[in-house]
């Protein structure tokens, strides 16, 4: 008898984006936690020409797409971006270049099932800030100024 075997589901997400050095970039740290508080996957992205609200919402956009992929219906991301939260639990405006990118997250939250986005603790000791702010920009970006994602499962570093 052989069994397969399966890639262990996550149960919340460490969220972050911050401002790296290079002028008006911005980078995301994803840290994809089981049960267990295991690390499932990070997931680590500089992108040009963004600001940090801008990488905020990309950052969920790739939250919410793995959970898609994995089936994940019941998770919660911790997001250390208080003005996002705020945005999305529709308590602060959302500037016009953001409109676009808050309403797909709004929509991908609403299909997604029982999602909560909550408040993570800030300051430097935020693994996913760590990973957010050690992301370095790619020589020859993409189209859209942004840098192929690099995964790591398990150890295994894989370009997506």
């Amino acid at each position: 008898m052989t069994s397969k075997r399966k890639q262990k589901a996550f149960s919340y997400v460490l969220a972050s984006a911050a401002p790296l050095e290079a002028e008006n970039a911005a980078g995301i740290g994803l840290l994809f936690k089981d049960n267990d508080r295991r690390t499932v996957t990070t997931i680590t992205q500089a992108l040009g020409d963004s600001t940090v609200e801008e990488a905020t919402y990309v950052a969920l956009k790739m939250v919410l797409a793995e959970a898609r992929r994995q089936r994940v219906r019941r998770f919660t991301i911790y997001l250390d971006n208080p003005v996002v939260i705020q945005q999305l639990a529709r308590e602060a405006p959302v500037p016009a270049e953001l409109l676009a990118d808050h309403l797909q997250v709004r929509a991908l939250l609403h299909a997604a099932g029982s999602v909560q986005v909550t408040q993570a603790m800030s300051g430097g000791n935020f693994s996913a800030r760590i990973l957010a702010l050690g992301a370095t920009p790619d020589l020859h970006p993409s189209e859209h100024g942004r840098a192929p994602v690099q995964l790591q499962l398990l150890g295994d570093a894989v370009v997506a």
